[in-house]
């Protein structure tokens, strides 16, 4: 298991759902490395291309 993945576990619910669907999908689909920067999980290929931001209302950012 990754460091993103211990990250992602330790939230739950439906915050939980929406990161790993798109960890799983960013890893598989893009071949895109997960590393956790500035507390919050980034995905990069040469440089990063998008991150998730888990928000206090249950709901996840993801910002390009």
């Amino acid at each position: 298991m990754t460091e993103v993945e211990d990250y992602i576990y330790n939230f739950e619910g439906t915050q939980r759902k929406i990161m790993l669907f798109l960890h799983d999908f960013f890893v598989n689909e893009f071949n895109l490395n997960g590393k956790l920067r500035y507390k919050i999980p980034f995905y990069f290929r040469k440089s990063w291309v998008c991150y998730l931001n888990p928000l206090k209302n249950d709901g996840v950012e993801l910002a390009f």
